[in-house]
Order: structure tokens, then sequence, then C-alpha cells
């Protein structure tokens, strides 16, 4: 399996991570690779500050219902501080709840995205 590593700090061109247009950047390559079949490494280099919002539109947005576990797995990070870590897994952990309990939203966003 081929391995794509996404810096963010080269798509945001910044190392202070606050815009949620930014976050859906990188959502974005994350989502060509994981459809490509790519193991993707998702780095946090050059990284100085990063909130959660940010986050959700790069990271929780994965969590919709378009991708399996499975598929999931594929996606790893790396260059992170345990700070990063605990944002990344409140992150996954909130996205997975919303997304679970608002079957209506995911599927109006996935149809959006499939149509897109």
């Amino acid at each position: 399996m081929e391995k794509t590593e996404i810096v963010i700090k080269d798509i945001v061109g910044s190392a202070n991570w606050i815009q949620v247009a930014d976050g859906a950047k990188v959502y974005d390559k994350i989502l060509l690779a994981l459809k490509a079949g790519s193991e993707v490494v998702l780095s946090f280099a050059g990284r100085t500050f990063v909130i959660t919002a940010f986050l959700n539109a790069a990271i929780g947005k994965l969590y919709n219902g378009q991708f399996t576990d499975a598929d999931l797995a594929h996606l790893s990070y790396a260059n992170t501080e345990v700070s990063d870590d605990e944002k990344i897994q409140r992150v996954v952990a909130n996205a997975k709840v919303y997304y679970k309990n608002n079957p209506q939203f995911r599927d109006k966003l996935f149809k959006r995205e499939v149509e897109a």
C-alpha cells in the first residue's frame, strides 16, 4: 500500500491552525489519499498552535460514515505533542457520537459530497 505524508503546515501555510476553511483543505487532501487506498500520515511538524475547530474540519468530518473503521485505520499522525494527541482523540470521539446520533445530517452531508 502506498504511503502518503500530508504536512499540514505546507497546506495551511502557517504554524497556527485556527481557520475552519484551512481544516477543510487538509480534509480534502486526506479524503483524496484515503479514497486512493493510501496509508495516510498526517504530520503536525512545525505546528505552533491548533484548535479543535480546525481539527473538526480536518479530521472529525472523516467519521461521517463514508469510511469504515478499517479505512480509517490507514490514517496515522506524526510529529504530535501530547496536547495534539488529546485534541485528536477528543475530536474523533465527539465526531463518532455526533454522526452516529445525527443520521439525517450525515446522509445529507454524504449526498452533497458525492454530488460535488
